[in-house]
C-alpha cells in the first residue's frame, strides 16, 4: 500500500490525500519500481534503508472470501441478474434462501447457506453475499 498521508493532523483536515493497493504477487514490476523510488526517498532524507522491504499478510476483504469478487451482495447480483433488488429479494424468499420475520427483517435459512449465501454485518450494516452464479 502507498499512500499520500502525512501523519499530522493539519494533514488529516486539510489535504487531499491519494492511497494505492497492489499484490507484489500480481504487480511485480510497480512493486519493484515502488519499492526503489521508497528506499531513494529514505536514502536522500538521511535515513537507513531497510536491506528488505518487509511484505505484510494481504487484509481479506469481504468480498475476497474466496477470491476476487467471490460473491456478490443482493444488489450486485441483482443488477448482474437485471432486476431490481426488491424482486431479488422476493425471489430469494420464495425459493426459502431467506425468510421473512416480524418486523420485516430477512434472515439467511440453511437452504440459503448451502447454496452459498453469506449474512455479514461491517461497514455500512447487515447485507447477504451470494455466489454470482447463483440461480434464483
Amino acid at each position: 500500500m502507498v499512500t499520500s498521508l502525512n501523519l499530522y493532523d493539519f494533514s488529516q483536515a486539510n489535504n487531499q490525500e491519494m492511497g494505492i493497493l497492489f499484490a507484489k504477487s500480481t504487480e511485480p514490476d510497480l512493486y519493484q519500481s515502488v519499492s526503489q523510488e521508497a528506499l531513494r526517498i529514505i536514502r536522500i532524507s538521511g535515513g537507513e534503508a531497510p536491506e528488505r522491504v518487509a511484505t505484510p499478510p494481504p487484509i481479506p476483504r469481504v468480498e475476497e472470501t474466496a477470491g476476487p469478487y467471490a460473491k456478490l451482495s443482493t444488489a450486485k447480483l441483482a443488477m448482474k441478474l437485471g432486476m431490481e433488488t426488491t424482486k431479488l429479494f422476493e425471489r430469494l424468499i420464495g425459493n426459502g434462501y431467506l425468510e421473512l420475520r416480524a418486523g420485516g427483517n430477512r434472515y439467511l435459512t440453511a437452504k440459503g447457506k448451502s447454496v452459498g449465501g453469506e449474512f455479514r454485518n461491517v461497514g455500512k450494516g447487515p447485507f447477504f453475499l451470494w455466489p454470482p452464479d447463483l440461480i434464483v
